[in-house]
């Protein structure tokens, strides 16, 4: 009991962290992997539950205009991630979708796509440089987008 009485504070300590100061959704996992795999997921940090109501996602194909875009009257809980999926996806990973999008979608793009996630005119979360064909990917840390998953980091609160 000792020993998992520290271990439970901390990860209340981190849980609490990760959640302050942010009211609002943003992406917190993009996944562009080989073929079909592709999925994003959309974080609620807040105490409440969030709609997508008024949220749009748009995608831009290397570096043109706003192609494709997703809506959504569903409703995020606190806490809670919405994952988007290509419809192709593995049926493992398809699973454990909230919604399958068929071909043309926010979800069949390559590692040199852009996301944008809005709220009615304001931005709140960007994959990527709207309007910038960076070749084959965009530079993430010491990776890319192209054929890896990103994952937010826990302290992160906001979108950018």
């Amino acid at each position: 009991m000792k020993k998992i009485l520290p271990l439970i504070l901390v990860c209340s300590a981190f849980t609490a962290l990760a959640q302050t100061g942010c009211d609002t959704l943003f992406f917190s996992e993009y996944a562009e992997g080989s073929s079909n795999h592709k999925y994003i997921e959309i974080y609620n940090p807040s105490d409440s539950a969030i709609s997508l109501s008024g949220y749009t996602i748009y995608a831009s194909g290397n570096g043109g205009s706003w192609t494709n875009s997703f809506t959504s009257n569903a409703t995020i809980a606190s806490g809670d991630v919405y994952m988007i999926a290509n419809s192709s996806l593995d049926s493992a990973t398809q699973s454990l979708a909230d919604t399958s999008l068929s071909y043309p979608s926010i979800v069949h793009y390559n590692g040199d796509d852009a996301l944008i996630l809005t709220y009615g005119t304001d931005t709140i979360d960007v994959i990527g440089v709207p309007g910038v064909d960076p070749g084959s990917s965009w530079s993430v840390g010491t990776g890319s987008t192209a054929n890896h998953t990103l994952v937010r980091k826990y302290n992160i609160t906001h979108g950018s």
